[in-house]
């Protein structure tokens, strides 16, 4: 399943659609985050090799390239729905950069936290060094300033 969910990432990225499209906020659910820093560094590595002209037998020289990195556009386009993170995902919160991060309890579906959202959340952040802004924005505010819901009770309750 990972492959299919970071096929659509790859390819957004590099076809240049976040370089037409600024403004443009794309976000994975259920798939976790901790292949984004290792699959960005993947594509950054082949941009590189793109910028200077070659990658082994594909020549690029006379291509239109992307003018930043693709890590550039995941940092300013791309947000993660992790839904059941795990400890080790929130611990490397600082690679894949927090304020990218939203928390996903995947209700209404059986296998889902819901109605133990509360104690997964403990469990989660039980041993981790973090702090309660990181827990708040990963656990709600993120997901109320990407989807623009500055109403004061979704703000609370996250």
């Amino acid at each position: 399943m990972p492959f299919f969910s970071q096929r659509g990432f790859k390819q957004l990225i590099m076809s240049g659609v976040f370089e037409r499209f600024p403004r443009l906020r794309y976000i994975l659910t259920e798939s976790g985050c901790a292949w984004v820093p290792p699959t960005l560094g993947r594509m950054d590595e082949v941009w590189m090799g793109m910028r200077a002209g070659m990658i082994g037998e594909m020549d690029y020289s006379r291509s239109a390239v992307l003018p930043e990195a693709p890590s550039f556009y995941a940092r300013r386009n791309c947000w993660y729905g992790a839904s059941f993170p795990s400890p080790a995902e929130i611990a490397d919160r600082a690679h894949v950069g927090v304020e990218r991060i939203l928390w996903g309890s995947d209700y209404p579906h059986h296998e889902g936290t819901f109605p133990r959202s509360k104690q997964v959340l403990a469990h989660l952040f039980d041993g981790i060094e973090i702090s309660e802004q990181d827990k708040a924005d990963i656990v709600g505010l993120n997901a109320a300033r990407l989807f623009r819901l500055p109403h004061p009770a979704v703000m609370a309750a996250a």
